[in-house]
C-alpha cells in the first residue's frame, strides 16, 4: 500500500540499494524515473549527462556556487553539509549510490546552499539544466519522482527541526 510507495520514493535511500553501478547509463536506466522514460527521453537524458570522479574528502559541489546540474551518485557516498564561517558544521544527509540531489537549487535558480563532499572515492553523474528542464516538460514519471523526492526531503528536514526543538528546552523557550 502507501507504506510501500513511501519507501519506493524515499530520498534517504538509493533507487537501487546494494547495486554497484558501472556508469551514467546504468544509473539513469536503473533509477525509478529512468525506468519509466521512453527511449527518446532516455537518449535525451543520456546526451545531457556526464560523469566526474571525486577522491575521498573532495567537494562534489560547494555552498555559494552557481547550480547548473542535477547530480546522482553512480558509485560512492556523498555527505550534504553546511559549513559556517564560525567553524560550525552540520551534516544534513548522506547520498549513496543511486541517490540524486540538487533539484531544489536547480529549480529555484539560486546559488547552492550547502556543500556535498565525497566520503570515499565517488563517481557522480551531472545532468545539465536544459536536459533536466526538458525532462520536466516531457515526462510525467520524472515529475512525479521529483515531487516525491522533494516531499521526502522536506519531511526529513522538518523531522530534524522538530527533534532539535523538542530536545533543547532552553532554546525553545528563548
Amino acid at each position: 500500500g502507501s507504506a510501500k510507495r513511501r519507501a519506493t520514493y524515499n530520498c534517504r535511500h538509493a533507487d537501487n540499494p546494494g547495486n554497484k553501478l558501472k556508469n551514467v547509463e546504468e544509473l539513469l536506466r536503473s533509477s525509478l524515473w529512468g525506468q519509466s522514460l521512453t527511449e527518446e527521453e532516455m537518449l535525451k537524458a543520456l546526451a545531457g549527462t556526464c560523469e566526474h570522479s571525486f577522491a575521498a574528502g573532495a567537494f562534489i559541489c560547494a555552498k555559494g556556487e552557481p547550480v547548473d546540474y542535477w547530480m546522482g551518485i553512480i558509485n560512492g557516498l556523498g555527505k550534504m553539509a553546511s559549513h559556517w564561517t564560525t567553524g560550525k558544521t552540520t551534516s544534513l544527509t548522506g547520498i549513496s549510490s543511486g541517490g540524486w540531489f540538487g533539484e531544489g537549487s536547480l529549480l529555484k535558480k539560486e546559488p547552492r546552499r550547502y556543500d556535498v563532499m565525497a566520503i570515499r572515492e565517488t563517481r557522480v553523474a551531472f545532468m545539465n539544466r536544459s536536459t533536466f528542464y526538458w525532462l520536466m516538460d516531457h515526462s510525467i514519471p520524472f515529475n512525479r519522482y521529483l515531487i516525491a523526492q522533494i516531499n521526502e526531503r522536506l519531511g526529513q528536514f522538518i523531522g530534524m527541526i522538530e527533534n532539535e526543538r523538542m530536545l533543547d528546552t532552553d532554546a525553545r523557550i528563548a
